[in-house]
């Protein structure tokens, strides 16, 4: 109750997203186990049992990787947050235009707006 249409396709848009990345990796989860079981046997064909060592060298890698992925998964959240915050004070802008030009506020949202961008800009490249 009480949301906009806005709102409403924002939080679609979201669910659209966290069902396709859901989709992307549970198709990752059953696809790699076949696509690592398929690598490790060949591996281990073809170069006999010094194959094993770098199944060995996978398998010691397994906690570095998941490590990565929560990093890449927090930053991308915290992109996600910086967008949404941005598009937060565009939908604000724009829903409150006659009023801001009538008061002549122009220059403070546009100052914030511009604070909210370089925010943005700075999680998106990494120099948080």
């Amino acid at each position: 109750h009480g949301r906009s249409t806005a709102d409403f396709l924002a939080l679609l848009r979201v669910d659209s997203q966290t069902l396709d990345l859901m989709c992307v990796q549970g198709h990752y989860l059953w696809s790699g186990l076949f696509l690592i079981s398929g690598l490790s046997a060949e591996l281990v064909y073809y170069c006999g049992p010094s194959g094993l060592a770098g199944i060995a060298m996978m398998l010691i890698l397994l906690p570095v990787n998941k490590k990565l992925q929560l990093r890449s998964m927090v930053h991308r959240n915290t992109a996600k947050n910086a967008a949404e915050s941005r598009l937060g004070k565009v939908r604000e802008v724009i829903t409150g235009m006659q009023t801001i030009k009538l008061n002549g506020w122009g220059d403070p949202f546009r100052r914030s707006l511009g604070a909210t961008r370089v925010r943005e800009f700075e999680v998106i490249t990494g120099m948080q």
